[in-house]
């Protein structure tokens, strides 16, 4: 009989592209994952994967397998779920997972909230450029600037975080303010890599700021507002960030906003836990925003 861990592990590596990955996806080790998926190669009978050194691609019966193997995983996590509703109450631990300053300067903030109304609830924040899968159960509770795509994800729109141009005092005494006129000529701008998908600021200084130069580029506003502080340019950052941070100064430049959005899976969204914690967050980010806004 096959087991159902053996098939986690095929899936984590057709997804992920090779075994040393998987295992980082799947928190163990690459020989362990090897073990499992030829363990699962010798009871089929038939090779899943083409390996190298440094990647793994799906075998021609492998991509045949695979449609089945996904499907195999939706309906086991699909009875989990179920089976997890038959909570008593608002206890047990309820996992988020967000953009790393979201994490540090909203969320984490709330927790002591939440913690006071409901001691039984345990909360494990995950800040991570990546956007987590709630349908392979990788949180409970995720928050996105961009909408949802899973029809098996209930979505709320929060409202718009609002963004904004930063830069150290001493840079804009050495640099002056920037001209969206000249393109930012004379500037330097701390950017979000070019593969960050579709975030707003990246089309926006792409055309603004076409005339400075790059200084830095990272996926994480927390990098970029440190690097700011410290001189190296300009950062468009989220107001929320940026303005709690004294040694930056926001420039009168308008910048796009994002929409904030939060999403459950709906198997999910009922558990007492669950629906407790979603609550109170949503409480309280929208609090949030109100102040920023005035």
């Amino acid at each position: 009989m096959t087991d159902w861990d053996d098939l986690k592990f095929v899936l984590a590596v057709a997804r992920e592209g090779s075994l040393s990955a998987a295992a980082r996806a799947l928190h163990t080790t690459q020989p362990t994952v090897g073990r499992r998926v030829a363990a699962l190669e010798s009871r089929l009978g038939a090779r899943l994967f083409h390996r190298t050194p440094s990647s793994a691609e799906l075998t021609e019966i492998g991509r045949t397998l695979l449609s089945g193997l996904e499907r195999i995983e939706g309906e086991i996590l699909a009875v989990e779920r179920k089976a997890s509703g038959r909570d008593a109450g608002p206890s047990g631990i309820v996992s988020i997972t967000a953009p790393e300053w979201f994490c540090a300067h909203v969320l984490a903030p709330s927790c002591a909230e939440i913690s006071a109304v409901h001691p039984d609830i345990s909360l494990e924040l995950a800040g991570d450029a990546r956007a987590a899968n709630l349908v392979r159960r990788d949180a409970d509770i995720a928050f996105r600037l961009r909408r949802f795509e899973h029809q098996e994800v209930i979505a709320q729109r929060l409202g718009r975080i609002g963004f904004g141009l930063y830069a150290a005092p001493g840079y804009l005494e050495s640099h002056g303010i920037p001209s969206s006129q000249n393109g930012f000529a004379g500037h330097f701008v701390i950017a979000m890599q070019g593969d960050a998908g579709p975030v707003a600021d990246l089309a926006w200084l792409t055309e603004t700021a076409h005339a400075a130069r790059i200084a830095l580029r990272t996926d994480s506003r927390e990098a970029q507002a440190s690097a700011a502080s410290a001189g190296l340019g300009l950062a468009c950052l989220p107001h929320m960030l940026g303005d709690a941070i004294p040694a930056l100064s926001r420039l009168d430049i308008p910048v796009p906003e994002r929409e904030l959005w939060m999403g459950v899976h709906v198997d999910m969204r009922a558990l007492p836990r669950v629906e407790a914690t979603s609550k109170l967050l949503v409480t309280h980010i929208q609090k949030r925003m109100a102040a920023q806004r005035k």
